[in-house]
């Protein structure tokens, strides 16, 4: 497993003949937004945890894709004008997928770290107004939150 790029051709792959229909009358393509959309929350839920590292700009773990595909596939049913597309199914996997992106946030699930890590501005933690975010201390405070994952 590694990192890989992700992109409208692996949703669209995944998508079943009535949401493909359904696009048609929109004009514009919402997909490639919602895929970079889904980049960026992903790799924002692999950089919240400390230890991990991010890959090359516009790539996210193998790990992650099917999660990335439903992500996107639900954001796409919103969009669309066919209210049926909306299912429990598709609720249900659009949970599971954001059930393991937080479970790479915490922790909780383990990526394969990139070959090289990504030093671009992305990766730096910032707070609002853009000012960087310094973690200075050796040691972790524990709270009542944090203890139950040891």
């Amino acid at each position: 497993m590694s990192w890989i790029a992700f992109t409208a051709a692996d949703v669209a792959k995944r998508l079943n003949s009535t949401e493909v229909a359904a696009m048609r009358p929109l004009g514009n393509d919402p997909l490639p937004d919602i895929v970079t959309q889904v980049i960026r929350e992903v790799r924002s839920r692999v950089r919240a945890f400390q230890t991990n590292k991010l890959g090359a700009e516009g790539t996210i773990p193998d790990e992650l894709l099917l999660a990335a595909i439903n992500r996107a596939r639900y954001e796409l049913i919103t969009v669309l004008p066919v209210a049926t597309l909306m299912t429990e199914d598709r609720r249900q996997t659009n949970k599971d997928a954001l059930a393991a992106l937080d479970r790479v946030a915490d922790g909780r699930m383990l990526i394969e770290q990139p070959a090289s890590a990504d030093v671009s501005a992305e990766n730096v933690p910032t707070r609002a107004g853009g000012a960087q975010v310094v973690r200075s201390s050796t040691h972790e405070q524990f709270t009542r939150g944090n203890m139950r994952r040891l």
